[in-house]
C-alpha cells in the first residue's frame, strides 16, 4: 500500500519559487506558509511580524473589487468558528479552502483567525473561498480583512469645542 508523506523543505521551496517568479499568479513566498498546519484551538495572540509585512505589502494589496470596496490583502481572510466547533471542524474548514492560519485576534472564548490562502492578482480566489468557508456549519464568518476603525478617523464623530471630548453622531441625523 502506498502511503503520502508531506515533508516540507523551505529552502528548496524558496529557491525555487526566486528561479521561477510570478508562476500561477501568486505573489506570496513559500516562506510565508511556514508556521504550523496544525489549526489551534483558539486563534493565535499574534501574527509574525515578516509575514504581516509581506501580507500588507503594496504588491499584495488589491485597491477594491465588486466584492469589497475598499483596498484588501489578496491571500487573508479572518475566519471565526462557532463556539461549538470541534478541532477536526476547525481543521477541515481551513483545509478546504488550503489555507494556514499565521494568527489571530483572541476573544473571550474564540475569536478571528488569521488564515492566509493561496491568492491570485485579483482576489477572486479570496472570494471563492470566502464563499466555500461560508457554507460550512461550522463557520460563523469568513471575510477579507476589515478595514482599520478609528474613532479618530469617523466622519461623523463631531469635536467637542474645547478639543478635550469626542462625540459620535449618527450619520442618519
Amino acid at each position: 500500500m502506498n502511503s503520502v508523506r508531506r515533508v516540507t523543505f523551505l529552502p528548496l521551496l524558496e529557491a525555487l519559487s526566486m528561479a521561477c517568479p510570478g508562476q500561477s499568479g501568486d505573489t506570496r513566498s513559500p516562506l510565508g506558509m511556514e508556521q504550523a498546519a496544525v489549526v489551534p484551538p483558539l486563534p493565535p495572540d499574534s501574527v509574525p511580524g515578516r509575514i504581516w509585512a509581506e501580507i500588507h505589502a503594496p504588491r499584495n494589496i488589491i485597491p477594491s473589487s465588486p466584492h469589497w470596496g475598499v483596498p484588501f490583502p489578496r491571500d487573508l481572510i479572518l475566519v471565526m468558528f462557532k463556539d461549538n466547533a470541534t478541532s477536526a471542524q476547525r481543521q477541515s474548514a481551513i483545509d478546504a479552502v488550503e489555507g494556514q492560519v499565521i494568527g489571530g485576534e483572541p476573544i473571550g472564548h474564540g475569536g478571528y483567525y488569521y488564515v492566509r490562502i493561496p491568492g491570485d492578482t485579483t482576489g477572486e480566489a479570496l472570494f471563492k473561498a470566502i464563499a466555500k468557508l461560508e457554507t460550512l456549519p461550522q463557520v460563523d464568518l469568513a471575510s477579507p480583512e476589515l478595514p482599520p476603525i478609528s474613532p479618530l478617523d469617523d466622519p461623523h464623530r463631531r469635536k467637542d469645542p474645547r478639543g478635550d471630548k469626542t462625540e459620535r453622531r449618527s450619520p442618519l441625523f
